[in-house]
């Protein structure tokens, strides 16, 4: 039996997967259990930031149902820490419902998932002041998140991402990335600075990365084309015997600096940030999810 007795459900209608009847579902799956539900459903522009800014601090939990995006625009809102955080995946990709343990195609076992109120505390990283729970993209992933848009990634899917990828990838030009942390000075074409494995899809590129481990896992991409991109793809999937030493450097390091003499864009967690510069830390231990097994 949960020990959960009332929580804020929080439905993003912009969100890859959403769909009105999953949120009924959701909706009545906790209240035939006894708990107390609040609904929002609506975009995420001012109304909502204004409305989760003022919740009421006691409410057991926050579950959300959406996707990457989402979560990263909750957080951001209401501050890490503030209130444990469940997920009802919806999204395109659902990177951090997987790397959870999280149902992402069975929304009533999502939502299981949150009633056995079984809790993990997490670390976020911190771009200039915004968290993000995946990872940010800088470069060519920067790219690709910048020429994406919302009604193309709700109608494809992760498709989007690959069509994208695809008809970005031969006309890229790659500029040079400076990277500063401590012990290293590094010059790169793309840069990823990953807070879990998973980055999307069947894509891992940071190994060693984990949410709780107080670190943040860089991999500097030494150059962008094709074949290098073809190379990098491979490696993600798996298939590390393609790539060389010298195409590329992995570190972990608490805290970054990132610079270019160009505006090379930025992504965090899969949407397009801004332009570089940007300062880059770990905030360890900062949020509770609820997490499957």
């Amino acid at each position: 039996m949960s020990n959960l007795r009332n929580l804020v459900l929080i439905a993003n209608p912009n969100a890859g997967r959403y769909a009105a009847a999953t949120v009924k579902r959701v909706q009545a799956y906790y209240q035939t259990m006894g708990i107390e539900v609040l609904l929002w459903r609506g975009d995420m522009g001012s109304c909502f930031r204004d409305a989760i800014s003022s919740l009421d601090s006691r409410r057991d939990a926050v579950v959300v149902i959406g996707g990457d995006g989402t979560l990263n625009q909750v957080i951001n809102t209401l501050g890490p820490g503030k209130v444990t955080i469940g997920i009802i995946p919806a999204g395109t990709g659902n990177v951090f419902a997987r790397e959870l343990g999280v149902p992402t195609k069975d929304p009533l076992g999502a939502a299981e998932v949150t009633l056995r109120n079984q809790k993990r505390r997490l670390d976020l990283g911190l771009l200039d002041g915004r968290y993000f729970l995946l990872m940010a993209g800088i470069g060519f992933d920067g790219q690709v998140a910048a020429r994406l848009e919302a009604a193309q990634k709700r109608r494809m899917g992760l498709g989007a991402y690959a069509w994208a990828t695809m008809r970005e990838i031969f006309k890229y030009q790659a500029r040079p990335i400076y990277v500063k942390a401590k012990g290293h000075n590094e010059r790169g074409s793309t840069v990823l600075i990953c807070n879990t494995r998973r980055y999307g899809g069947p894509l891992t590129f940071a190994q060693k990365a984990y949410p709780d481990d107080g670190l943040l896992d860089v991999v500097v991409f030494r150059r962008m084309g094709f074949l290098p991109a073809l190379r990098f793809f491979l490696m993600g999937c798996g298939f590390r015997y393609f790539i060389r030493e010298r195409d590329l450097v992995y570190f972990q390091t608490k805290s970054l600096e990132v610079k270019s003499k160009y505006p090379i864009p930025v992504q965090i967690d899969g949407d397009y940030y801004g332009i570089l510069p940007v300062r880059i830390s770990v905030a360890p231990n900062s949020q509770d999810f609820l997490v499957g097994s």
